[in-house]
């Protein structure tokens, strides 16, 4: 979650009540490009917040199903293809509403394996970010012994400055990080699935 450029507004009680988040929910991203849209991710943050009219909020029935699980199964390739077979192209721009995201089929092994699976994903990305930094501190370093022979004094404490790229240059105008498509493995084909308008509140 990036919460460093937030937009306020003052609404009444009432208002507040219908569209405010709670620890748990689901975010889901309904227009967007075509390799965006459907994005989601649980929101675990405090305090009194609502979500732009860009965003669908899910809310799971935890008794049934575990919010990340849900989360990062919608991630996975499965769970793209549903969303890309569903999200309709308008004006370069693609669109799924609720009524769509209520059918996705989402597969709903015992809460116990949810949860585990739920760690094994989490446990790897924290391992992802600790090598990534790793990485980073390493070619910081030779960026600096390189520079260092060079002669060449950077502008900028960061380093990476010395060497970066616009946006605008990269392919695509965009990112992919893999990491955003989680791949589960270790469901049996006999794993009962249930749409998500089943086992969850759409707004």
């Amino acid at each position: 979650w990036d919460l460093s450029d937030l937009k306020h507004i003052e609404l009444d009680e009432a208002a507040l009540t219908k569209h405010r988040l709670e620890p748990g929910d689901i975010l889901f991203n309904r227009t967007n490009s075509k390799e965006l849209v459907g994005k989601c991710d649980v929101f675990r943050e405090d305090g009194a917040w609502v979500f732009a009219s860009y965003l669908i909020r899910v809310t799971v029935d935890q008794s049934k199903a575990l919010p990340e699980f849900v989360s990062a199964f919608l991630n996975t390739r499965a769970g793209r293809a549903q969303i890309n077979r569903l999200s309709r192209a308008i004006v370069g721009m693609s669109n799924i509403n609720a009524e769509e995201i209520r059918s996705l089929l989402i597969p709903l092994p015992l809460l116990s394996v949810q949860a585990e699976m739920v760690a094994q994903l989490q446990a790897a990305r924290k391992s992802r970010e600790q090598k990534t930094d790793q990485v980073d501190d390493l070619m910081s370093s030779l960026d600096r012994y390189l520079l260092d022979r060079l002669g060449i004094t950077p502008a900028s404490e960061d380093i990476r400055l010395a060497y970066s790229v616009t946006l605008s240059s990269l392919k695509g105008r965009r990112l992919d990080p893999p990491a955003y498509r989680p791949y589960f493995v270790g469901l049996p084909p006999s794993t009962p699935t249930l749409p998500l308008g089943q086992i969850a509140s759409i707004n």
